[in-house]
């Protein structure tokens, strides 16, 4: 799937234990990558993981993971409650499989987002949210959480919830300063900046090509007002993609989850290109991440809305234009110092304004070899557990 492993991130450890990890297992690339960089770091460690049938691929390409197939029975056909009663068999299963092992690393990015409460099926589906997690941990000896944010949320009873799962947890690295300060008082709960900023890429002159990443705002998961501005975002990024084509660029417009809807967002941004007389080329990430590594490699410039562009795209040098889509990005960019004059915000965008193409263009890339070697503080509090516990016993349980 990946090439590459961040230098100085493998850790020669074994373990007579496997360790369950828990992850968003869509074929998002941000996350595929932090599971590979979690694989590859510990090399002799045995994972397992919980997927669907689509996710057995990721078996056959690391030698330490152990996909178990979770149930496939389609329950969107039930509606909201078929689907709430697949999730709780789904806990169950996994809860299974915890009661086995002793330990359980969580890797993922926003995956502490409090559900709507505005109906009375988002006020269930936000108390489950909490009881199920403090489920999960709770039924390991050991719980590690890597690579999170927290939020959005929207009442402190959420809050309060998770402030007692990570109590109990033996370690929660955020990466963002935001999300680590809502938990100050928790001397397990600590900050370091993206996993993604130590990704390796191979030095060399940039290219004269621009790589932009696009979501789908229409799509059920994304709120009602960012759906409100699909249509201005698309036919910005459709003549941001023209404006660059006519500049000499070579362009490529890129997807990173076809389960979240980028592909349709792709599809139609392309036609919108070809209409305008240009061409570019089009790139669809299912699951193989070298060729999108090595066209953010050779990017010049790199368009982000999708928050991990923006993250792989400053790690490769590349001069970077954030267009995003939610604030997570923004308290990133707060912790390294980006510069908001190249960040465009997709509630004012004006289609037919090249400017921010322009303003980019002017800029220098921002250097993150700083955050690269910061970034591999994630794996501190893990590295010690293996080391310190070779056969995946440790002194410090869950209660």
């Amino acid at each position: 799937m990946i090439g590459g492993v961040m230098k100085g991130s493998v850790m020669q450890t074994t373990s007579n234990n496997s360790i369950l990890v828990d992850f968003y297992s869509a074929t998002n690339l941000g996350d595929d990558l932090l599971l590979h960089a979690l694989l590859k770091r510990y090399p002799n460690t045995q994972f397992i993981m919980l997927a669907s049938r689509e996710e057995r691929i990721l078996e056959m390409q690391y030698d330490n993971l152990k996909v178990i197939e979770l149930g496939t029975s389609d329950c969107r056909r039930l509606g909201a409650i078929g689907r709430f009663a697949r999730a709780r068999r789904l806990l169950r299963e996994r809860e299974t499989v915890l009661s086995k092992q002793k330990c359980l690393v969580v890797i993922g990015g926003s995956i502490f987002i409090q559900p709507s409460a505005s109906t009375i099926r988002g006020l269930i589906s936000s108390v489950c949210a909490v009881k199920d997690r403090a489920r999960l941990y709770g039924a390991s000896m050991n719980t590690f959480i890597l690579g999170a944010n927290f939020g959005p949320y929207r009442s402190n009873r959420f809050l309060k919830g998770f402030h007692d799962i990570f109590s109990r947890c033996n370690d929660v690295c955020f990466r963002d300063q935001k999300s680590s300060g809502l938990f100050s008082d928790l001397k397990n709960v600590r900050f370091a900046p993206d996993i993604l900023f130590a990704t390796p890429f191979l030095d060399g002159p940039k290219q004269k090509q621009a790589l932009l990443s696009v979501i789908d705002l229409k799509t059920k998961g994304q709120t009602e007002s960012l759906a409100s501005y699909a249509s201005a975002y698309e036919t910005w990024i459709a003549n941001a993609s023209h404006w660059f084509a006519k500049n000499g660029y070579r362009v490529v417009v890129s997807s990173f989850c076809k389960a979240e809807g980028d592909e349709n967002a792709v599809e139609r941004v392309a036609e919108k290109v070809n209409q305008l007389g240009s061409s570019i080329e089009v790139l669809l990430y299912r699951g193989d991440a070298a060729p999108v590594l090595d066209e953010i490699s050779k990017s010049e410039v790199v368009v982000a809305t999708r928050f991990h562009a923006m993250v792989l795209g400053l790690a490769s040098g590349a001069k970077v234009l954030s267009v995003p889509y939610s604030k997570k990005a923004a308290y990133v960019m707060a912790d390294i110092g980006f510069d908001r004059g190249n960040v465009l915000d997709i509630a004012s965008i004006d289609p037919a304004d090249m400017t921010p193409c322009e303003r980019i263009l002017e800029s220098e890339p921002l250097c993150v070899s700083t955050f690269a070697k910061e970034a591999l503080r994630h794996f501190r509090a893990l590295d010690d557990y293996l080391l310190k516990s070779p056969d995946g016993n440790h002194e410090t349980a869950l209660s």
